[in-house]
């Protein structure tokens, strides 16, 4: 069986090349993962790109980042404008087209 991150990575190079245009960085958490087992992932699944960042934190940083962010399980997917301001707390990456139109909205709600 595969773990759920595994099977949204699956979908990841489609995500980039849509969400690139507009600008959008991935930050990625692992959580409680091995540095080797992370970079093998990462290069199974392409999880790469100008604004991809991994991060691998202690476990208190982890731990203290989840509960701001309200993370209560994996995959989480948080969308943040440019100012840092959290506007979607738990997006649906599986309808990219409604996600275009939101961050179009973000982005013309700042012009």
């Amino acid at each position: 069986m595969v773990c759920p991150c595994k099977k949204a990575m699956k979908d990841f190079v489609k995500e980039y090349e849509t969400l690139y245009p507009y600008g959008v960085a991935f930050f990625f958490l692992a959580n409680a993962s091995d540095d080797e087992v992370i970079k093998t992932v990462v290069s199974e699944y392409n999880v790469t790109g100008e604004d991809v960042i991994h991060y691998n934190l202690p476990d208190k940083q982890q731990k203290a980042l989840e509960e701001y962010l309200k993370v209560n399980g994996y995959p989480t997917y948080i969308l943040v404008d440019p100012e840092g301001k959290i506007v979607n707390e738990h997006i649906d990456v599986s309808n990219l087209e409604r996600l275009v139109q939101l961050i179009k909205r973000i982005k013309d709600n700042r012009s």
